[in-house]
């Protein structure tokens, strides 16, 4: 996801609130990855749509569309995201990423999928696997593979962990992530833990 999307964007966005249930966003940005500072001629479209399909769906959609400065001109991304609730504890997220610079001819897609289980106030069970489709232009090859030079790379990803209150403005997150990729010629599983402290 991280290679078919903006880390960061600055410019200006605004929302609508359409009816209760649908939102509308639309705005500017100097491009992609950019700070306080515009990378070339970066500027570029951003909006989109979310809105509740049922009481246990939502749906959002966003794009942006333009100069991408550093990334390149010409350049398209969208993002489509299913929020689905199974039940009282289970929760499934679905987004699809699809990315198109026609100045580069970079072309990459993405499938993420979430699986969130609440086992109390305090705790929360999750897992992530993901699909990431590169091109020769991208040429993405970590944890030291080799990118091929021609043609398109799946690349996979699955992650397990949990999100623990510790108390109501500390978290402790747990997770093991497994990155692997037959085309790119590599395997790795790593462990991580994190502790958010909100204030």
């Amino acid at each position: 996801m991280y290679n078919s999307e903006p880390f960061t964007h600055t410019g200006v966005l605004a929302s609508y609130a359409a009816s209760e249930d649908t939102t509308w966003y639309g705005g500017w940005t100097l491009g992609w990855d950019t700070g306080f500072e515009q990378f070339g001629e970066g500027s570029n479209f951003l909006g989109g749509v979310s809105t509740t399909v049922n009481e246990d769906v939502t749906l959002a959609y966003m794009t942006t569309l333009g100069d991408f400065g550093a990334r390149g001109s010409d350049g398209f991304m969208q993002s489509l995201i299913f929020d689905v609730a199974l039940g009282d504890a289970l929760n499934y997220v679905v987004q699809s990423d699809l990315l198109h610079v026609g100045s580069t001819g970079e072309d990459t897609i993405g499938l993420n999928q979430y699986l969130f289980y609440t086992l109390d106030d305090r705790t929360t069970l999750g897992a992530r696997f993901e699909w990431w489709k590169a091109d020769a232009i991208t040429g993405y090859a970590p944890h030291g593979g080799s990118a091929p030079t021609s043609g398109a790379t799946s690349h996979y990803e699955a992650t397990f962990g949990a999100n623990h209150l510790l108390s109501p403005n500390l978290m402790v997150r747990p997770e093991f992530r497994y990155d692997w990729s037959e085309g790119a010629d590599y395997h790795r599983g790593i462990l991580g833990i994190d502790l958010v402290a909100t204030f």
